[in-house]
């Protein structure tokens, strides 16, 4: 009975790290911060001012794109 309440209690904390992790990531979710780096990552979206740049998606076309840009 004790080993079983040990492993129950490890279960436990284990599921409560798990939780508090989860729930560390929907407040981020929930956050401007996330709401920032998601529209700028993934929809390609800027500021008023600025000027977004996507580069091509292809190797070879990339590849000439970034030695123009870097010059």
């Amino acid at each position: 009975m004790q080993d079983e309440a040990s492993r129950m209690s490890q279960q436990l904390a284990s599921d409560q790290a798990k939780l508090k992790g989860l729930r560390n990531a929907l407040d981020y979710a929930k956050s401007d911060a996330f709401t920032e780096r998601w529209a700028r990552a993934w929809a390609r979206w800027g500021k008023d001012g600025e000027v977004v740049v996507v580069p091509p998606a292809s190797g070879e076309t990339a590849h000439l794109w970034w030695d123009e840009f870097l010059k």
